[in-house]
């Protein structure tokens, strides 16, 4: 019975089940801690390793200015960086897969089929940081060659150690700026990504000019 004296149907009895539940959630919402509540679509769109650095970062920076936050936030990133775009490899780079089931390849000189020989690392300086990958590694005895489809795919040439990005990147720099204003940006820009060598090369690059 209503407070009017009316039977309540059952449609108005889901109704008040529904406001009932939906206050209760709301209600365990705002008894989290602040600090612990993660910006909406965070499970979905925080890279892996960031979040718990920015919340390191909030509780030792309380009302602190925005440039402090802008440098807590980019080392945040850039510290997870190469572990995002290892990721993104992984997934859109047959060969890559961890667990994914082998298949065979035809040798690119002779284009005989073999199955995979071995997994190989490989480490790349790229312009997110340094990535380490583990990649098929096909081995043809007919011809002595051996290759990586991953290292096709990822148009990677033998023995290279820098993405075209990081060397276009390095190129650029080095053509438009003197040596050391050159050395200064390459380290302001990669103090936490792990580039450090790109000055190191740039260095090199301008005492052998």
């Amino acid at each position: 019975m209503g407070t009017t004296g009316e039977r309540a149907g059952p449609d108005s009895v889901g109704r008040s089940q529904k406001e009932t539940r939906r206050c209760q959630q709301q209600q365990r919402v705002e008894e989290r801690p602040r600090e612990s509540r993660r910006p909406p679509g965070g499970d979905r769109t925080t890279a892996p390793g960031v979040w718990p650095s920015v919340i390191q970062h909030t509780r030792a920076h309380r009302d602190h200015s925005l440039a402090e936050h802008e440098d807590g936030v980019l080392a945040a990133w850039r510290a997870a960086a190469p572990m995002v775009l290892r990721a993104v490899l992984q997934v859109a780079t047959t060969g890559l897969e961890a667990n994914a089931r082998t298949v065979a390849a035809r040798c690119p000189p002779c284009q005989q089929r073999h199955g995979v020989y071995s997994r190989r690392g490989r480490q790349v300086q790229t312009r997110l940081g340094p990535i380490r990958l583990q990649r098929w590694w096909y081995q043809c005895w007919a011809c002595a060659h051996g290759w990586s489809p991953p290292d096709r795919a990822l148009a990677l040439a033998p023995y290279q150690q820098t993405s075209t990005g990081l060397a276009r990147w390095e190129a650029t720099l080095g053509a438009i700026t003197a040596f050391r204003e050159a050395t200064r940006l390459l380290a302001a820009a990669a103090d936490t990504a792990g580039l450090d060598r790109c000055a190191r090369r740039q260095r090199d690059t301008a005492y052998a000019g």
